[in-house]
């Protein structure tokens, strides 16, 4: 089969900054592909959009959200109190609260999803369900998440980093997860270019 494109998706923070479509994106053209690469910053994108009327979510469910985040024990409570007392907009507190991924927030989301009965979003539930997947060769961060690749696609065509999640903290404490992230991808896309080589349309 040929490879079409490369899709690079994980649920990571550290994917997020720089995202993993920047980090492959000068590799393939350093090597002459002129393959397109599907990935960017992926839960708070989705959540955001959950919050802001996609899935024929009706509007009363944006205040119940920020109802709970409100309620919610704990410091960013405080904080999002702090953000209305000085005028924020209702409406743009409640896409913040949803596209954190602290585990307070994910607490929210879960029983947010369970109420209207959708899956628990995730960069790979978004970006998957809009790919087409023929002819693609996918970029995960971690074995925790390779279960949420479908079965028909084949283990030749996909390739985990083996790098875990890394919730909160600040970009300093980031930094040698971007590192790594670089570093691996660095070898990966050649890899995964050469294994096609003579296939890639």
């Amino acid at each position: 089969m040929s490879l079409t494109k490369i899709i690079a998706v994980c649920a990571a923070n550290a994917f997020r900054s720089p995202s993993i479509e920047a980090v492959t994106r000068g590799k393939l053209s350093a090597l002459g592909s002129t393959v397109p690469v599907l990935g960017r910053g992926v839960k708070a994108d989705y959540w955001s959009d959950i919050v802001s009327g996609r899935e024929e979510i009706q509007g009363q469910y944006k205040d119940a959200a920020l109802a709970r985040a409100l309620a919610h024990p704990g410091n960013y409570s405080e904080n999002i109190r702090n953000m209305l007392d000085q005028g924020a907009d209702p409406s743009l507190v409640a896409r913040y609260v949803l596209g954190e991924e602290r585990l307070a927030y994910k607490l929210i989301i879960q029983r947010f999803c369970e109420e209207l009965n959708l899956s628990l979003p995730s960069g790979f539930h978004q970006q998957l369900k809009d790919a087409d997947l023929e002819g693609s060769h996918l970029i995960i961060a971690s074995d925790s998440e390779r279960k949420l690749i479908p079965d028909t696609v084949p283990e030749s065509r996909i390739s985990v980093l083996g790098i875990e999640d890394v919730l909160g903290g600040t970009y300093q404490d980031k930094k040698p997860v971007l590192r790594e992230i670089t570093s691996k991808v660095d070898r990966l896309i050649p890899e995964i270019l050469a294994q096609y080589q003579g296939e890639t349309q």
